[in-house]
C-alpha cells in the first residue's frame, strides 16, 4: 500500500489519501469522522478510497499528524508541520 507498484491507482495509495485527509482538516481544523470520511471519499463517490481511508487516518495518527478528541469526538490535526 505504501510502496507503489505497476498495477496502483496512485489516486488512492495510502499517502494520497492521507494528503487528501490532511486538506480537509487544514480547511475545517476539526471533523467527525463521518464528516472526514464523506469529504475525502466525496460522498461515496470514489468507492476504493473507502478501504484506503481508515488505513491512512491509522497511519496519520501513527506519525503523530492527527489526534482525536474524545470531548467532542472529533478528529484534529496536530500542531507538528512536516
Amino acid at each position: 500500500m505504501i510502496t507503489p507498484h505497476k498495477l496502483l491507482d496512485l489516486d488512492y495509495s495510502l499517502l494520497n489519501v492521507a494528503g487528501m485527509i490532511i486538506h480537509a482538516l487544514k480547511n475545517s481544523h476539526a471533523l467527525a469522522y463521518d464528516e472526514l470520511f464523506n469529504i475525502v471519499t466525496h460522498d461515496g463517490q470514489l468507492e476504493r478510497a473507502k478501504y484506503v481511508f481508515p488505513l491512512s487516518l491509522g497511519f496519520l495518527y501513527l506519525v503523530e499528524r492527527l489526534e482525536y478528541n474524545k470531548e467532542g469526538d472529533l478528529i484534529e490535526l496536530t500542531n507538528h508541520e512536516a
